[in-house]
């Protein structure tokens, strides 16, 4: 499905009326092809846990998920 206001904002003219009228420019949104890796880096996993060092159930399975992707999955952006 085509986005026409996306479409619309990337002709010469619809640049002009998105600059003059203030209008928001949409950034082009990166899709996935088969091969490429997932993310282009790691994704980090929070949540709002009872004590600091805890994840709920729901973040581990979200972050167990992610990883059996072979997304890089991290508590942390500490350089691993």
């Amino acid at each position: 499905m085509t986005d026409r206001y996306s479409s619309f904002t990337r002709t010469p003219i619809g640049k002009k009326v998105v600059s003059t009228l203030g209008l928001p420019n949409p950034v082009p949104l990166r899709r996935y092809r088969a091969g490429e890796p997932p993310l282009h880096g790691p994704a980090l996993i929070a949540s709002a846990a009872e004590t600091p060092t805890a994840q709920s159930d729901v973040a581990n399975a979200v972050q167990n998920a992610l990883l059996a992707a072979g997304v890089d999955a991290r508590e942390s952006l500490a350089p691993t």
